[in-house]
C-alpha cells in the first residue's frame, strides 16, 4: 500500500484496526477494514461478511498520485508517500460480537457510523445515534454481558476541536439510543466505555484524563482516579473481578477486587455499618516479593502483589470512637479467630495472615458509634 491513495485501496486497514476472537467460538476470528472479515479456521482463509459499513466521504479518500495529474494536490509531489494505515480513513475502528448471543455484530467506523448485524453478518443495518454528530470516531463498542439488545458506543471528536464527550446506550438493539455522559466534564472526551459482567448497569469509562464508574446504567458517572495520573485509558477490561487499564504513556494499571463495587448499593452507604462479602480468595504459600524491586535498567518495579490471606473489607458512615472488632466463626458459630483495629488509627483496614480453610463467617462489632 506504500504510494497509493486510500480511494484506491481494496482494503482499508487502519492503524490500529480491530482483530477479535469470537467468544462463542474460539476458531472463528474477526478483522477489520471498511467491510468486516471472517475466517471459521483460525486464520488460514479469510470471507468479507458485510458491505462497506463506513461512511467513505469521497471528499476524505485520497487518490493515487502521478505526475500527470496535477489535480489531486501539490502536496504529493514526485516521493511516493509513506503511507502505513495511520492515514487510512473510512474504516471500522471498533467491532464487537455479543457475549450472550452468537452472530449479533456491532460495528463503529472511524466516520461516525454504527452498524448491526443480528444474523451473523448476512445483513446489516445503520443505527447510528441520531444525536451522535457527524463524522464523530466510534473508538469503542462495548455489545452488554447481559442483554444481547444492549451496547454501549464511546465516540470522540477532538481532531475537529470537539472534546465533548459522547457515550451512548441502547437496549433495544440501536432503535434507540440515549446519550450518558452526566457527571464527566464537558472537555474530556471519551475513549472507552466497559460494563462489569458481574453487575447489571455497573459500567466504567476511559476518558482523555482517567476513569469514571456509574452504578445507574450511565445516568451519573463519578470519577474512580484514586492514585491513577492523569493519563489518557485508551481501554479497559474485566479480568475476574479487577479491572485493567490500558493508558497512552503510562503502562498498563489494575485496580484489584472490584467485589466492593458489585455490592455498593444505596443501601449499604445509608446503613451505619457494613461488611462487604470477601471475594474468592486461594490460599497460598508466598515467597520473597518486596514491594519495590530493582530492575537491571536501574528503574523500580512498582507492582505490588495483594496482601496473603482474605482480605475483609467494611464500611462505617461514621467515625468509631473505640476500636472495632471483627471475629471469624465456622458453620457452628464457633469462633475461630478475632482481630481489633489500632487505636491510633480505627478507621484503618484490618489484615491477618490466611485463616483455616473452615466454612465461615465473619461478624463485624463496633464497640460505640
Amino acid at each position: 500500500m506504500y504510494g497509493y491513495g486510500s480511494a484506491d485501496l481494496a482494503y482499508r486497514f487502519q492503524w490500529t484496526y480491530p482483530v477479535m476472537v469470537s467468544p462463542h467460538n474460539p476458531k472463528v476470528l474477526y478483522a477489520t477494514s471498511q467491510y468486516v472479515h471472517r475466517s471459521t479456521d483460525q486464520g488460514a482463509s479469510w470471507q468479507v461478511i458485510s458491505p462497506n459499513l463506513s461512511r467513505s466521504d469521497p471528499a476524505t479518500l485520497e487518490k493515487t498520485p502521478t505526475m500527470d495529474d496535477l489535480s489531486i494536490g501539490k502536496d504529493w509531489g514526485p516521493i511516493k508517500r509513506d503511507n502505513t494505515g495511520v492515514e487510512w480513513y473510512g474504516t471500522i475502528f471498533a467491532l464487537a460480537e455479543s457475549p450472550v448471543k452468537a452472530g449479533v455484530l456491532w460495528s463503529g467506523s472511524d466516520d461516525g457510523y454504527v452498524q448491526l448485524s443480528t444474523d451473523n453478518g448476512k445483513t446489516w443495518k445503520n443505527v447510528t445515534p441520531k444525536d451522535m454528530p457527524a463524522f464523530a470516531r466510534i473508538s469503542i463498542i462495548d455489545a452488554s454481558p447481559h442483554n444481547p439488545a444492549t451496547a454501549y458506543v464511546a465516540a470522540l471528536k477532538y481532531k475537529q476541536d470537539d472534546f465533548h464527550p459522547y457515550l451512548y446506550r441502547t437496549s433495544d438493539y440501536g432503535k434507540t439510543w440515549s446519550k450518558i455522559t452526566q457527571g464527566i466534564p464537558a472537555d474530556e472526551f471519551t475513549r472507552v466505555i466497559r460494563e462489569d459482567p458481574k453487575r447489571r448497569g455497573l459500567l466504567y469509562a476511559g476518558t482523555e484524563k482517567g476513569i469514571y464508574v456509574s452504578f445507574n446504567d450511565g445516568a451519573l458517572w463519578q470519577p474512580i482516579q484514586l492514585n491513577l495520573p492523569v493519563v489518557p485509558i485508551h481501554d479497559l477490561a474485566i479480568q475476574g473481578t479487577d479491572l485493567v487499564a490500558a493508558t497512552h504513556g503510562r503502562s498498563f494499571w489494575i485496580l484489584d477486587d472490584l467485589t466492593i463495587l458489585h455490592q455498593l448499593t444505596d443501601e449499604v452507604q445509608k446503613s451505619a455499618v457494613h461488611l462487604f462479602k470477601p471475594r474468592p480468595t486461594v490460599r497460598f504459600k508466598a515467597g520473597l516479593d518486596p514491594a519495590i524491586k530493582p530492575v537491571p535498567n536501574g528503574a523500580t518495579e512498582l507492582g505490588k502483589n495483594p496482601p496473603n490471606g482474605v482480605k475483609v473489607v467494611y464500611f462505617l458512615s461514621e467515625k468509631p470512637k473505640a476500636p472495632i472488632s471483627l471475629d471469624f466463626l465456622d458453620a457452628s458459630g464457633q469462633l475461630i479467630k478475632s482481630y481489633k483495629s489500632n487505636s491510633s488509627s480505627t478507621t484503618a483496614p484490618l489484615s491477618s495472615s490466611a485463616i483455616a480453610p473452615k466454612i465461615l463467617r465473619a461478624n463485624l462489632k463496633c464497640a460505640s458509634r
